[in-house]
């Protein structure tokens, strides 16, 4: 068998996912993204001081939103579902409903504002988040004095009865 080729099998290299925890050994996607993220911000002269409008912030940030709707529809419909709305000449105030979505939105803050800063021409935009808490509806009376709250709205004769019957609420 000294004539034998050796079989492709023993040609083959395994990899060690050690190899990828040594410092200074960084997975290429890593690297490539890290790449991106600063490419991004070389594009922004810090000198840009632009004016512009909310109706030209909004056209911009929906560009963004559609730049996404396919990669991320969560954050699509988070962008999409309330308007920001500008504070002094470069904060941009944005109304979320819960923390989740901040989570969301702060992920992709360094690429929605270095979109908006090139585009808008406005180096110095800060984010500010608030927070919008929607009604639940009605409230449930359950004390007797809320009880009868609710039922004199409804009807304010009952106000007029409990008076003309002196009556109290315990």
């Amino acid at each position: 068998m000294k004539g034998a080729k050796s079989s492709p099998a023993k040609s083959l290299q395994s990899i060690s996912i050690k190899s990828f925890t040594r410092p200074g050994s960084v997975p290429s996607v890593m690297t490539e993204q890290k790449e991106q993220e600063s490419t991004g911000s070389d594009n922004i002269d810090p000198s840009w001081n632009n004016s512009f409008t909310p109706d030209q912030l909004q056209e911009v940030w929906n560009e963004y939103a559609r730049s996404v709707e396919k990669s991320n529809s969560r954050l699509y419909s988070m962008l999409t579902a309330k308007s920001p709305r500008l504070k002094g000449q470069n904060v941009v105030v944005f109304p979320l409903q819960n923390e989740t979505q901040e989570v969301e939105l702060i992920k992709e803050k360094g690429s929605l504002f270095d979109h908006l800063k090139r585009k808008l021409k406005h180096a110095s935009l800060i984010l500010e988040i608030e927070y919008i808490r929607e009604e639940k509806g009605p409230q449930k009376a359950y004390t007797v004095t809320d009880k009868y709250k609710v039922l004199a709205e409804k009807n304010p004769f009952l106000d007029k009865l409990k008076d003309a019957l002196n009556l109290d609420l315990e």
